[in-house]
């Protein structure tokens, strides 16, 4: 029981901790994603049903694949390439896009263009998509990642040493309550 206690309380200390969580989400994804500096979300990783991920992915996934079919028309290019990608993208995507185009960048590279267009979303690509789909995909790791460093074993030296001490305290008992049973009982002439 005390043990249960440790473990919940490290992993609620970890939860609201200043980047204590951030930290955890980061190194869970760092072998997935090979980028230390994530957006995940500790606690929806660990609160998270497989049904809340299957439906938090529907979103970005849908996003991920309008965005391909306008890189594709970019990529293939021709005729009217420019105003049939962005015909396909996502309507916030489309108006991010129309707000670049708006602003007055130092590099001068944001002009409606195919070229220009295909450069935002291949700069873009992946923080849209393949670091919050990974994410997503690899709550059960944030979540491995949290229980194991919840596992306090430092914290919980004191709580073994006493149950090492009431086991063979136990044991010995036990062996006693043996013994002066077998005292008691009659012995048997043959």
């Amino acid at each position: 029981m005390a043990e249960a206690a440790v473990y919940r309380e490290k992993l609620r200390h970890d939860a609201t901790t200043y980047n204590g969580s951030d930290h955890i989400a980061d190194a869970a994804l760092l072998p997935v994603t090979g980028d230390a500096e994530g957006k995940a979300s500790f606690s929806q990783a660990i609160a998270a049903t497989p049904a809340d991920t299957a439906r938090d992915l529907r979103d970005p996934k849908r996003d991920q694949g309008m965005t391909q079919r306008a890189w594709n028309i970019l990529v293939a290019g021709g005729s009217g390439a420019y105003e049939r990608a962005l015909a396909e993208l996502r309507d916030d995507t489309r108006g991010a896009w129309r707000e670049c185009l708006t602003e007055s960048p130092d590099d001068g590279t944001y002009a409606p263009t195919a070229d220009a267009l295909k450069a935002w979303i291949g700069r873009h690509w992946k923080g849209w998509y393949e670091q919050p789909i990974a994410e997503l995909q690899h709550r059960d790791s944030i979540r491995d990642q949290a229980l194991g460093i919840a596992y306090a074993t430092d914290d919980l030296e004191v709580p073994a040493r006493y149950e090492v001490h009431l086991d063979r305290k136990l044991e010995r008992t036990l062996a006693m309550l043996i013994r002066l049973r077998d005292l008691r009982q009659p012995t048997l002439s043959g």
